[in-house]
């Protein structure tokens, strides 16, 4: 028994009946473990999976699983990765229609903008790693959706950014000295959080010549404890040019490449942690599932990569490519055997790596920035690793920095990983990525003992001015002059439109051609606080007023979804 409780009782299960037998010292020995036991050991092995899913996995793989079975399964079945608590819900929107060339299947979805364009649009949030560490986490944020947009072949041509943050002021009149201390210094984190946020927006867009289009700031206490920070990015595809973020058919022996910086242990457990509930006294623990920003490698890695789009297009090569976002290189590779229908194995040792002694469950899983992955026929893989290697010279960029082969496309559908000559991985692909399902119970919170729907008591007065000043000098209603001026908005000349400047951000991408792009976010928390229905109706109503006030047609529509705790079913 080597360090997992685990092992020697395993034949019950019959773990070694499959060809690949895994490595019996990483079995974790759930089936002879009473609940308490289970509870303890995902704990101390800081695996968020609830007691049930932990045996449910034994069922589905019929045997025990390895603990870096278990960290795959914990990243792939928490809410940012599985939507298992919403997908049944978001099944109920609409997402088919004359201008909808693809929907929401795949990193980003792309609507018709004439017969030979479309544009890609993705839409994300980044709200735990923002609160904890702002700077990084917008910043990664950024990143994550800006590796989306790319992975459909597209050029990313611009962005929006609706953040949410705390009450940035206090009573500095509050005669209750404690409680006054209190909320100065709640108010002063928001101002940290708010000013780093937007500085990591800023600092990330600019560096990779991504202009800010739109985007709006809400403030309240609501948020002292949990900031929002969702982003919207945009790209440009011809429509006979889309490269999808799947297998492509017949890719048996096809090779898997990774590109960008090497593996690190930083943004391990990302997408657990993302699921999470928020808790200041594990602040500095939650530093390490924080991903850490290279824009300036993500600069130089959107470039080579649309040169292989480039050379992709011109020897009709049909690829594969996903962004590795949370849940890393096991994440990609796995919803790309998925979706391809099927399987994906790969070598740990032939993974690049950056640190020494990396458990294998870190090196498959960790969040490492500035990454995406290839699926290749061989005949075009030397042209990949020659366009990041030699020509835009990856490994001069960055420490570390590459293109590499670290695994195949397999006929059996499975997610097999292999470390120092053993198998740690192999479980059935679609098990892996397709997670559960919850249908929660829900209802609505408390009435409070007013009306809802009442309208506010009007006070007469004789003085306006005093009025309208304290209106004015709400954070939401105040100039966002000195938040827009962060951003470089005009980094690509097709900027139109720029922040602040009208209801709406408009770009020109076709240069010589007379047709703009609109983008425009919008929602309002109090609204859906109060009525939630109705909030998402005027959610829906004024952003697509404020598209048509500057002379656009609305062709689509994208929404980020923050909500909090699904198990507690007046949430």
């Amino acid at each position: 028994m080597k360090g997992h409780e685990t092992g020697n009782k395993q034949e019950k299960l019959d773990s070694n009946s499959a060809k690949n037998e895994v490595d019996n010292s990483e079995l974790v020995n759930i089936s002879e473990m009473n609940d308490k036991q289970v509870a303890e050991f995902l704990k101390k092995n800081a695996i968020s999976l609830k007691l049930n899913e932990a045996r449910k996995i034994v069922e589905l793989i019929g045997r025990n699983p390895t603990i870096t079975e278990l960290h795959i399964f914990n990243i792939q079945w928490s809410e940012h990765s599985s939507y298992k608590s919403s997908k049944n819900s978001l099944k109920l929107l609409p997402t088919t229609g004359p201008t909808v060339i693809l929907g929401p299947k795949e990193d980003a979805g792309i609507l018709k903008l004439n017969d030979e364009y479309g544009i890609v649009i993705s839409h994300e949030s980044h709200n735990h790693p923002s609160q904890v560490v702002p700077y990084e986490g917008a910043a990664t944020g950024i990143g994550g959706n800006v590796r989306d947009v790319l992975c459909m072949g597209a050029k990313v041509i611009g962005g929006a950014d609706p953040l949410r943050f705390g009450d940035p002021f206090y009573d500095e009149e509050d005669k209750n000295k404690e409680n006054k201390n209190t909320n100065k210094a709640v108010a002063n984190r928001t101002k940290y959080i708010a000013s780093q946020v937007i500085n990591g927006i800023a600092t990330y867009g600019n560096a990779i010549g991504v202009p800010v289009i739109a985007g709006d700031i809400y403030m309240n206490s609501s948020f002292n404890d949990n900031c929002l920070v969702n982003v919207v990015h945009i790209g440009l595809i011809k429509n006979n040019e889309i490269i999808h973020s799947c297998a492509p058919e017949n890719s048996i022996d096809y090779d898997v490449i990774v590109i960008g910086k090497p593996t690190d242990n930083s943004g391990f457990g990302g997408a657990a942690f993302a699921s999470l509930i928020l808790d200041e006294k594990d602040k500095e623990n939650n530093r390490g599932a924080v991903q850490v920003p290279d824009p300036f490698l993500k600069n130089v890695l959107m470039r080579a990569s649309y040169k292989v789009f480039e050379a992709a297009r011109k020897e009709k090569v049909t690829l594969g490519f996903k962004d590795c976002g949370a849940g890393g290189i096991m994440c990609a590779t796995s919803e790309l055997g998925a979706s391809g229908d099927i399987g994906i194995e790969l070598n740990l040792d032939d993974f690049p790596v950056s640190m020494q002694n990396l458990p294998p469950y870190v090196i498959a899983c960790s969040e490492t920035q500035e990454r995406f992955c290839w699926i290749s026929p061989k005949s075009f893989t030397k042209t990949i690793l020659d366009i990041y290697n030699k020509e835009f010279e990856l490994p001069n960029v960055a420490e570390g920095a590459c293109a590499k082969v670290i695994g195949k496309v397999i006929a059996e559908k499975k997610y097999i990983l292999k470390f120092n000559n053993k198998i740690v991985c192999n479980a059935d692909i679609h098990v892996i990525t397709e997670g559960i399902r919850y249908n929660r119970e829900s209802k609505a919170p408390e009435e409070k003992k007013q009306d809802k729907n009442s309208e506010p008591e009007l006070i007469d007065t004789a003085d306006f001015n005093s009025p309208l000043l304290d209106v004015l000098k709400l954070p939401q209603i105040a100039s966002k002059y000195t938040v827009y001026e962060h951003y470089d908005n005009t980094v690509q000349a097709n900027t139109i439109i720029r922040c602040g400047e009208a209801d709406a951000g408009l770009i020109a991408p076709l240069p010589g051609k007379k047709y703009g792009v609109a983008l425009k976010v919008d929602s309002n928390p109090r609204y859906n606080r109060v009525n939630p229905y109705h909030g998402a109706v005027n959610a829906i109503a004024e952003v697509m007023r404020n598209i048509a006030a500057i002379g656009a047609t609305p062709i689509g529509l994208t929404d980020c979804l923050n909500y909090g705790n699904p198990e507690k079913p007046e949430q």
